[in-house]
């Protein structure tokens, strides 16, 4: 039986593409609406032999009309994260139909690619359909396994079975595009963007472990010191490991790969520790993902920062600092990175040979931010997001003899280390 993702503690669903009536809810992943694709009478299923078709009676579901309105994208990344997107259903009679007595039915869903169920919204028993319809909201359950298989965006299918008695009918529409597994799109809900990509941070990595021997190298060689101690050393020590990462990350002579399209409007495919510190070929968010998972292995709290088509890697110099937000605008940092409290590291930087000093790299990061922070379109927080449940993807390789190992990240507790201002 294929997984399913249980709910993050406080998440909050996000925006819906109708395909019916407009209604009020949210959920899942999504970057727009889609146009509404609403309908009365599809396919009527007959009944079994003997039942009211049968007789020549018409089936009373024929005049129901059902309206949808459901996440615009769904994704194995959705699942990581804990989300639990809702699906909004209007239910009532067609116009035509007015007078009739109410109807009293139930209604089942899927949500299909290619005949494979890879989300199961709950079902609905005891609606009354009348004249005036009637809104509900139903939680959305993620075939997490499914999801995983997923190997291209595709688009899907909403199945709506309904049942009244011994009638029954069947419905198809439109349902949410699904990304591949390594797939991640922004969408208008910023919080929930932040939240699916920090499950791309995946400190478990095995590929980091070579990237951190060699950084602790150049750290013994400038300071006579190899200990990646985390914050233990203070925020002077902390600048000297991410200025050894970054030196060692260079080094590998990693090639640039713009992005394809705008992370709006279609899925991106994010590359892991593997295709990068490996293929050599990156992304500047690439980059500044497989940093992030090398700085939160080390216990350095990473931060993610999304600029238009490129992102920033930030960091925090010590474990005590202010409250954060999963998802934060570049203007509520901006205090903390001028008081130095918050490291940057321009990731587009480390293509080039040899890489500037850290200085520098931090210095074009902060120009790409603006003066204001504006240059930012959102910052993620890692260790939030953690708290609010979104774990690190399972890394998945293949071993000798072929069989497929996951390498899930372990659970780390960390005390409250957070201040007022």
């Amino acid at each position: 039986m294929a997984d399913t993702a249980d709910s993050a503690p406080g998440a909050t669903p996000e925006p819906t593409a109708p395909t019916g009536p407009t209604a009020p809810g949210e959920a899942g992943a999504g970057e727009g609406h889609r146009a509404p694709d609403r309908s009365s009478a599809h396919e009527d299923v007959p009944a079994p032999a003997g039942g009211p078709l049968a007789d020549g009676a018409a089936n009373p579901l024929g005049g129901i009309e059902i309206g949808v309105e459901h996440p615009v994208s769904l994704s194995y990344a959705h699942a990581v994260a804990g989300a639990r997107p809702e699906l909004v259903v209007q239910v009532g009679r067609a116009p035509a139909e007015a007078g009739a007595p109410p109807l009293r039915l139930s209604l089942d869903f899927s949500i299909e690619c290619d005949g494979v169920v890879l989300a199961v919204p709950a079902p609905l028993v005891d609606v009354e359909a009348d004249t005036e319809p009637v809104s509900l909201s139903t939680p959305i359950a993620l075939e997490r396994t499914e999801l995983l298989r997923m190997a291209e965006q595709r688009s899907t299918v909403l199945v709506v079975a309904m049942r009244a008695g011994d009638w029954s009918r069947e419905e198809q529409m439109s349902g949410p595009e699904v990304l591949a597994a390594r797939q991640w799109i922004v969408g208008q809900d910023q919080a929930w963007a932040a939240m699916t990509l920090s499950t791309f941070v995946q400190p478990q990595h095995p590929r980091l472990s070579d990237l951190e021997r060699e950084a602790a190298t150049l750290l013994d060689q400038w300071t006579g010191s190899a200990s990646l101690d985390g914050y233990q050393g203070g925020p002077e020590r902390v600048d000297a490991a991410v200025d050894a990462l970054c030196h060692a990350f260079a080094a590998r002579s990693i090639a640039y790969a713009p992005p394809q399209g705008n992370w709006s409007e279609r899925g991106h495919r994010l590359r892991d520790a593997e295709d990068v510190l490996q293929g050599r070929l990156a992304s500047h968010l690439d980059a500044t993902l497989v940093l992030a998972s090398a700085l939160e292995h080390l216990r350095v709290e990473p931060l993610v920062v999304v600029c238009g088509a490129t992102a920033v890697l930030g960091y925090w110099k010590s474990e005590r600092h202010s409250a954060e937000n999963v998802a934060m605008p570049g203007w509520q940092l901006v205090n903390q990175i001028d008081r130095g409290l918050i490291g940057l590291v321009d990731t587009g930087s480390l293509v080039e040979s040899p890489p500037p000093p850290l200085r520098e790299v931090a210095a074009r990061a902060r120009r790409i931010l603006r003066a204001d922070g504006s240059g930012a379109r959102f910052v993620v927080s890692v260790r939030q997001a953690r708290l609010e449940g979104a774990r690190p993807q399972p890394v998945r390789s293949v071993g000798q003899d072929g069989a497929v190992v996951e390498i899930a990240a372990p659970i780390v507790e960390r005390s409250n280390t957070i201040t007022l201002e």
